[in-house]
């Protein structure tokens, strides 16, 4: 199914989540969707990283300071994956 715009779809199987759609604001920055992901407040989310899988990038680690709303404009049709980095190097 197609999401509205400025909304993602995110999955973080390390984290038992199977897709979250989250709505992006103007302000947005990828931290904030890595910690949208924690199962209970407060809860560390260290070591996960938001990745961005798909187009001519094939796969990238996102900054936790990247603007998700500017990123999606760009890219719309990525995948975003929750990931542990240690992982992936």
């Amino acid at each position: 199914a197609e999401l509205a715009d400025n909304i993602i779809r995110v999955k973080a199987p390390m984290l038992n989540k199977i897709a979250m759609a989250i709505q992006l604001t103007d302000g947005m920055r990828a931290g904030v969707v890595v910690a949208k992901f924690r199962r209970r407040p407060g809860e560390d989310a260290e070591g996960h990283h938001l990745y961005e899988v798909g187009g001519n990038i094939g796969e990238r680690c996102l900054d936790n300071e990247t603007n998700m709303k500017a990123l999606y404009k760009v890219n719309p049709h990525a995948e975003r994956i929750i990931k542990s980095r240690s992982d992936y190097e």
